[in-house]
């Protein structure tokens, strides 16, 4: 299920109704359980009605509280169907052979692009992963640290408290095991 699409469907179902974005997105970007049931009553406080057009297309599906760890991936919008439905439009008509062709040819141009922009690109970390950094970093002011011993640590941040543990680079949050990249509560 593609977060991007069931929104898309959920104007189409109440048309003339200003859907909050944030209501919906707080739901399939939630790290963890807690925050997940957070946002759907945040949502089902909005409209009991939209609400239950969400649970029907079942969220747990497009919410990364529920996504496991091993694919280190936190996307909840489905643009790999996305870029190869993209990729077939321009071959679509053709025969069988030049269109795989034709597609084989795209890959191999993407693929040299992206490369030679990975070459480019000197510092430690890609643009996003140093993007995300900053952006965090501005929340570190605002944390306190108490150690605990052998590299775990709780951090707190406005009465909420999370564990960290810095050598299986963990948080309770979910959000580091999810992305690969620290939160702010590090």
């Amino acid at each position: 299920m593609c977060a991007r699409h069931i929104y898309g469907n959920l104007r189409r179902a109440f048309p003339g109704k200003e859907l909050p974005k944030d209501l919906f997105w707080a739901i399939a970007k939630s790290f963890n359980i807690g925050d997940y049931d957070v946002a759907l009553k945040a949502l089902k406080d909005f409209d009991v009605r939209v609400y239950e057009a969400v649970m029907m297309k079942n969220p747990e599906n497009c919410s990364r509280a529920f996504f496991s760890f091993t694919s280190v991936c936190e996307d909840v919008s489905n643009n790999f169907s996305e870029s190869y439905n993209n990729t077939l439009n321009t071959a679509r008509e053709m025969p069988l052979v030049e269109m795989l062709e034709t597609v084989r040819r795209q890959a191999m141009i993407r693929m040299d692009m992206r490369r030679t922009k990975a070459f480019k690109w000197q510092a430690k970390y890609s643009e996003k992963v140093a993007n995300t950094i900053k952006a965090e970093k501005k929340h570190l002011f605002d944390c306190r640290v108490i150690p605990s011993g052998n590299g775990i640590y709780e951090v707190g941040e406005n009465n909420h408290a999370h564990t960290v543990n810095m050598v299986e680079k963990t948080c309770v949050c979910r959000r580091w095991s999810m992305t690969g990249i620290p939160c702010c509560w590090l």
